[in-house]
């Protein structure tokens, strides 16, 4: 069983198995290897940062220009998990704020792979 969770970089108890970065840039002193696939873009960042567009828009605009380039599988292989392991897709925002780990998270349980178990931090 492959299980994939999620969590902040700052959240290190929940920072299992291999952990792959799915942000434009990590801590100081973090060297995680980046999904850059999932990475979304500095515009995106930007206007929600700022306020000019809203979780919904955020949610739209990442999965048009992130999320429908890839399939699930094409993401999972390009990570080359086994079939026994766990991984953690880390990123800046803190547990409980919105993310777009959280997006990736539900979009890779979208799949509804019998193999593939999904959490979200």
């Amino acid at each position: 069983m492959i299980k994939i969770r999620t969590a902040s970089f700052f959240d290190s108890a929940n920072h299992i198995g291999r952990c792959f970065s799915i942000a434009r840039s990590q801590p100081a002193g973090m060297k995680f290897p980046v999904i850059r696939e999932l990475v979304p873009s500095w515009s995106l960042l930007h206007d929600f940062k700022y306020g000019l567009i809203d979780e919904d828009e955020y949610t739209e605009i990442y999965t048009d220009q992130v999320l429908a380039k890839k399939t699930q599988l094409e993401i999972l292989t390009r990570i080359g998990l086994t079939a026994s392991e766990t991984i953690t897709l880390l990123c800046w925002e803190r547990d409980g704020n919105f993310c777009h780990r959280q997006l990736v998270a539900r979009w890779i349980a979208g799949a509804q792979f019998s193999d593939v178990i999904v959490e979200v931090h």
